[in-house]
């Protein structure tokens, strides 16, 4: 977590301060640190949308035992020994039925146009991928918090028991291979681009079809991969991928798409045979899936 606080000073505008409250003495958790620091990202970045005046920013951590009243319904988690992940901001609150909606993907109570519910949709998968889950209060006018409930373990974890841990990132494994991300969404890219840099790839990153183009006139003999968004401001990732082909064979070729229906052009998705993710998507599926379609050039 405190290797997060230099990049989210970058990214969040200057008249929102963010103050960080870490406990020394948390208890052990088992978490992928990429995902974790997805899951923060996103946080925050949502918290500084709603702060469009500015404000202040809290994240903190603290060890709690949750008792059975304590819990939610509707999750699967058991009484017993938690690490909490806080980020409160000074926003302007949620009502009931925001607070219900929040985490739908393309769902946004903010301005129009930020970060549309992705990143909190991707937020609570992140969650449940570690068995926790997440509570808000948030009261309107009066800003919002949201808690992260991590399982806690009562003694460091055994040698089996870290054999299963979320498969840590393979050094370098990107290393050579240059990949022109395309996507629209200005948080989205900036999360895809940050845990493909951490992978050892060189990442072109573009938020239009047009740009994308300017790139790959400029870099097209250099790339490994394409991945891209379906739907795009000005344009089709579809139609990106076609024109760059037939220039590039050989291009290994990643799609994603938050969308469910005609505007996915899942017929042209599935004739072509292109890898596809739904958004959201987390921190490993998109590195695996780009490992994947690069294997036939790594042979």
């Amino acid at each position: 977590l405190r290797g997060t606080e230099a990049m989210l000073r970058r990214l969040i505008s200057e008249n929102i301060h963010i103050s960080y409250q870490l406990s020394e003495d948390l208890p052990w958790t088992q978490a992928d640190a990429v995902q974790i620091e997805q899951l923060v990202m996103n946080l925050a970045t949502y918290a500084a949308e709603s702060m469009t005046g500015g404000g202040r920013l809290w994240i903190s951590t603290n060890a709690v035992v949750l008792t059975a009243d304590r819990l939610p319904a509707a999750e699967s988690v058991q009484p017993g020994p938690f690490v909490c992940l806080a980020v409160r901001d000074t926003g302007p609150g949620l009502d009931q039925k925001q607070r219900a909606r929040l985490f739908e993907p393309f769902y946004s109570p903010n301005t129009p146009g930020h970060l549309s519910g992705l990143g909190l949709a991707v937020v609570d998968g992140i969650v449940r991928q570690h068995a926790g889950f997440v509570d808000i209060e948030s009261p309107p006018g009066q800003g919002t918090t949201f808690r992260i409930y991590l399982p806690a373990q009562t003694t460091a974890p055994t040698a089996s028991e870290a054999s299963t841990a979320p498969t840590p990132i393979p050094s370098g494994e990107g290393v050579g291979r240059t990949v022109l991300l395309v996507e629209d969404d200005d948080a989205v890219r900036k999360l895809a681009l940050r845990v493909l840099s951490r992978s050892g790839y060189t990442v072109v990153p573009a938020a239009s079809a047009a740009e994308a183009r300017a790139h790959f006139a400029e870099l097209g003999p250099q790339l490994a991969a394409l991945f891209t968004d379906v739907v795009l401001t000005d344009g089709s990732g579809l139609d990106l991928i076609a024109e760059f082909t037939q220039q590039r064979p050989d291009l290994a070729v990643l799609v994603a798409s938050g969308y469910t229906d005609d505007k996915a052009r899942w017929s042209e998705v599935r004739q072509q045979g292109y890898r596809y993710m739904q958004k959201p998507y987390t921190a490993d599926q998109l590195r695996q899936n780009l490992r994947e379609i690069l294997t036939p050039a790594a042979n």
